[in-house]
């Protein structure tokens, strides 16, 4: 019958049991840096968020503001206020409005005129890792060629010189659980809230 050393016995369960310990702890260090970088992504994606939210909430303002207090223009005489045209979800323009034909309204891009004190169109366009969406009765959508002005006392409108309500949404397309910040735009009012899935909530 074959004997087996004790010694040799002994050092193969040692190494078995230094091999099951290593394993234990190379599992905890993974599964340590995983946490860390999901930690770390959804604060970076909402760091983008809050941040992107925060211009397009001063965007807002800064436009409705100067169609009050600088809505005249020698080279423009028939400016009709400002407005903030989407390209998509991702883009947007920030114009005058020059109203060529006088028909009083805004009748698309041809009557879009550079903001004081430029000389093109101010484009702005934010992370392809966030993207704007706008409500529309109870669901988001894709803003594309979404326009809004703000006339010449400041009171929002639809291209047609309708009054205008609008709430635009930011969030983040790698992180679901991301919170989501919003834009309300009211008759008098511009406010940035935190978007609850149906409403725009004050913070």
């Amino acid at each position: 019958m074959m004997r087996i050393n004790n010694t040799l016995l002994f050092v193969l369960f040692e190494n078995k049991g230094k091999s099951l310990l290593e394993l234990m702890i190379s599992l905890a260090i993974v599964s340590i840096v995983l946490f860390v970088a999901t930690i770390s992504n959804s604060f970076i994606s909402e760091d983008k968020i809050r941040s992107f939210s925060r211009e397009l909430y001063g965007d807002m303002i800064n436009l409705r503001y100067s169609s009050m207090t600088r809505n005249h223009d020698v080279n423009f005489p028939y400016m009709r206020g400002y407005g903030i045209r989407f390209q998509d979800s991702n883009t947007y323009y920030l114009f005058r409005v020059n109203d060529k034909n006088q028909d009083l309204f805004y009748s698309g891009v041809d009557e879009e005129a550079p903001l004081n004190g430029e000389t093109e169109l101010k484009k702005k366009q934010i992370s392809d890792t966030l993207r704007i969406q706008i409500k529309e009765k109870d669901s988001l959508i894709n803003p594309h060629d979404n326009v809004l002005i703000f006339d010449n006392r400041g009171i929002p409108r639809q291209p047609s010189g309708a009054f205008q309500m609008m709430t635009m949404v930011v969030e983040s397309l790698i992180d679901n659980e991301a919170t989501k910040k919003c834009i309300s735009i009211a008759f008098t009012r511009i406010r940035e809230g935190l978007w609850n899935g149906k409403d725009c909530l004050e913070q």
